[in-house]
């Protein structure tokens, strides 16, 4: 099972994953509010492409 890796710290989170042949889709989902971000990456790149947007983006 893949770590959780973008929710902040002391910020509970939960971690799924999907696997369908040699592929897996990872999906972490933390906090709560008006906004809801997707944040969808290409082929190659890792959910750690996200750790300083996420950092940034507003609460509500």
């Amino acid at each position: 099972m893949p770590e959780r890796l973008l929710a902040p710290e002391g910020v509970a989170a939960s971690v799924s994953s999907f696997s369908s042949g040699d592929e897996e889709l990872v999906a972490e989902a933390f906090g709560e509010g008006a906004r809801t971000y997707l944040l969808l990456h290409g082929i190659g790149m890792g959910r750690s492409v996200f750790v300083d947007l996420v950092a940034h983006l507003p609460d509500g």
